[in-house]
């Protein structure tokens, strides 16, 4: 997978300030074990309502891509 983001990197999908895969890396496999370890550990919690995981994974992945790739002319400086 690392691999990929430095690919990625390297061919200007990020924006310019990206520029570590290990960090990138490690961010994504965080916020991917957030919600697989909070579904597993808390999701008969009361308190919480959970919406369903296939639901709380996309937005998960969906904000974290948001921030990573350049959408226009303004990310590119």
């Amino acid at each position: 997978m690392k691999w990929a983001v430095q690919e990625a990197i390297d061919a200007g999908c990020f924006r310019e300030e990206i520029r570590d895969a290990e960090l990138v890396l490690q961010t994504l496999w965080a916020s991917v074990h957030g919600v697989i370890s909070l579904d597993i550990a808390k999701c008969t919690d009361p308190w919480v309502h959970w919406r369903p995981l296939q639901e709380r994974a996309e937005m998960m992945l969906d904000l974290t891509a948001r921030e990573l790739v350049r959408t226009g002319e303004a990310d590119h400086g």
